[in-house]
């Protein structure tokens, strides 16, 4: 048995290398795998214009009707070129009614390891954010907000996660997310008031929290920039039984990324250093032996 130390530990080394230099940066150099999603459904309260009540409330927005916002990321197709389409879905549903009051789907094609569009309007855009976050700015574009511009404000735990903060607040175009709108040449949608709050998990680049709002979209006229006819306001945040599940998910994909990256090459590296060592230990030992 002592004979099948150095061989056995000089292939688990091996192995260690092949996992940490190989396997491991293949599997998590991904930003979307096989499997991923990603899903938030978060309360808030939203209103929406009609022939009814064409104007905005003057009322406080948290006494707007309650709206569950049902968010849903997934990979829609793999592309043998090394893109990915992505099945990106906004929805958001009155409480009590069970009505949907708005829903937006979008394609986006991303690069499938770092995440990023490959569409050259989009360059440098991402409709979430990539692996490996850092502490700067990043534009966002998906279903919820186009050629978004979030900032790194600071860092903050959520639920034991250590997580970065990245904020906007200002006045956003929109006028995607509204396609059965007509507008008339000229005329935009804008979201007035916008604040925006991310919680992101750096290594995984996966939201944990998030909190949108706007005080009022309107239809804008881009020639003198005077804002015509309101469509809506909205606030959603994400907490509670969701808040829970999200922190649950991140911290699993995390424990996986160090299992792969950390844990198994030191293992194996480990194990096969013990042997190794036994190995050279049995070989010195018999060949000083007395015949």
């Amino acid at each position: 048995m002592r004979k099948l130390y150095l061989p056995i530990g000089i292939v688990l080394l091996i192995a260690a290398a092949v996992v940490k230099l190989m396997i491991s940066p293949q599997i998590l150099s991904e930003r979307f795998p096989a499997g991923w999603t990603w899903e938030v459904d978060s309360v808030g309260t939203a209103f929406y214009t009609d022939e009814t009540n064409p104007d905005l409330p003057t009322h406080p927005m948290s006494d707007d009707p309650i709206n569950l916002v049902k968010r849903t990321f997934s990979v829609k197709e793999r592309n043998a070129d090394g893109t990915l389409v992505l099945e990106d879905n906004y929805k958001t549903i009155d409480v009590i009614t069970g009505v949907v009051t708005w829903e937006f789907s979008y394609n986006p094609v991303v690069d499938a390891k770092t995440g990023a569009y490959t569409d050259p309007a989009f360059v440098g855009q991402y409709p979430l954010f990539p692996r490996n976050v850092q502490k700067i700015s990043y534009t966002l574009s998906n279903a919820s907000l186009l050629h978004l511009p979030v900032n790194f404000t600071g860092e903050d735990t959520i639920s034991g996660i250590p997580t970065y903060v990245f904020e906007y607040q200002g006045t956003l175009e929109t006028t995607a997310a509204y396609p059965n709108i007509a507008l008339e040449p000229e005329q935009i949608i804008q979201c007035v008031g916008l604040s925006v709050r991310y919680f992101v998990e750096p290594i995984t680049g996966e939201i944990v929290q998030i909190s949108e709002s706007c005080e009022g979209e309107w239809i804008v006229d881009t020639a003198t920039n005077k804002q015509i006819t309101p469509v809506g306001r909205w606030v959603s945040e994400s907490k509670g039984e969701d808040l829970i599940r999200r922190v649950d998910k991140v911290q699993m994909m995390i424990t996986s990324y160090q299992l792969m990256n950390t844990y198994l090459p030191l293992l194996l590296g480990g194990l096969g250093s013990v042997l190794v060592g036994l190995g050279i230990w049995a070989n010195m030992n018999r060949k000083t032996a007395p015949k």
